[in-house]
């Protein structure tokens, strides 16, 4: 008997393993899936780069930084994925038809991602950016002749001069003195900053806001990229394809699939950086970036990863065409979710 059931369990088990090594519709459904994923990780789920992205490239305003992120995510998030397994229920599609559908959503999608090319210009720097004031060219150092009897440390505090020029911390700006205003920290006497007629030598903590009119349309364009990536969320088709004792090998597969992702952005990330952290020797974090080199890399990454996408829905669909499994029907039942 014992005999009979390990023969029965062999018997099933390489079964199901020439089912999984001959279903190219799992391939490509895994690999789809795990780019999808990647990319929600990146700009969505940790909303790490794309508070990043908003913050360095559109300058907004302080009070108002962290709120574009959650206003976006939750309801874009939220109703695409509701919409997504709405639209399949309501219109009954079949596996054919769900795989059409998350192509034109990836497609809509890609189309979106070129907002990424919106960028606002890059806040001025002194020495990095920028010459200082009192300079006539560009010194790549953040050492000059206004603050080199300062003793100036590496600690990052960045305060905007009255030049709406910002500076590396108030000792780099040649600043001997604070006051404490409604505005906040001001600074006086900062030696570092041009001063004309129209302002004195002072410097504002913090880093300096522009006025950037691309804010609202970025805002709105990423809106519905969010929207359309997580429309494809449910009538994803993988649990759909296998028998449920399959289930589990293609889902260990994705998780690790999508672990890369924001390794990748955040190394595409880090070559737009202009002023690199120096702790003891080692890079640190970046201090400031390049607007125009953040929004081409992002812009380029999210443009790698849709078109990659859009092709595997086409093997998907290829693949599956050839198979005709039209058993394969989605049930949005709860027990099935």
């Amino acid at each position: 008997m014992k005999v009979r059931v390990m023969t029965l369990l062999t018997s099933l088990r390489s079964e199901r393993v020439r089912a999984l090594l001959t279903h190219m519709t799992l391939y490509f459904s895994v690999v789809s899936r795990a780019v999808t994923v990647s990319f929600l990780n990146c700009f969505v789920v940790f909303s790490r780069y794309s508070f990043m992205f908003i913050m360095l490239t559109c300058n907004p305003a302080p009070p108002c930084s962290p709120c574009p992120v959650g206003s976006l995510v939750v309801p874009a998030g939220g109703g695409g994925t509701f919409l997504g397994g709405y639209i399949v229920q309501r219109c009954d599609l079949r596996c054919r038809g769900i795989i059409r559908f998350c192509a034109v959503c990836c497609s809509l999608s890609l189309l979106s991602a070129f907002v990424f090319f919106v960028h606002c210009p890059d806040v001025s720097m002194a020495g990095v950016t920028a010459p200082y004031g009192i300079h006539s060219s560009l010194d790549e150092r953040l050492l000059a002749q206004c603050n080199s009897n300062c003793s100036c440390d590496r600690l990052f505090s960045p305060v905007c001069g009255a030049d709406h020029r910002m500076y590396f911390s108030p000792c780099y700006a040649g600043c001997t003195s604070i006051n404490l205003t409604s505005e906040g920290q001001v600074y006086s006497n900062c030696s570092c900053v041009a001063a004309n007629s129209s302002h004195e030598r002072l410097a504002l903590a913090g880093r300096c806001s522009t006025a950037c009119p691309y804010m609202p349309l970025f805002l709105t364009v990423f809106f519905f990229c969010i929207l359309f990536t997580f429309l494809t969320s449910i009538p994803w088709i993988l649990v759909r394809t296998l028998g449920e004792t399959l289930i589990i090998i293609p889902l260990f597969h994705l998780m690790s699939r999508a672990i890369p992702g924001p390794i990748i952005f955040g190394s595409m990330v880090d070559r737009s950086c202009l002023l690199w952290q120096d702790k003891c020797g080692e890079q640190g974090s970046c201090f400031v970036y390049k607007n125009t080199d953040m929004s081409r890399f992002t812009l380029i990454a999210g443009i790698i990863y849709k078109v990659n996408l859009d092709t595997f829905f086409i093997f998907i669909f290829f693949f599956y065409y050839f198979h005709d499994y039209s058993n394969c029907r989605f049930s949005l039942k709860a027990s099935n979710l």
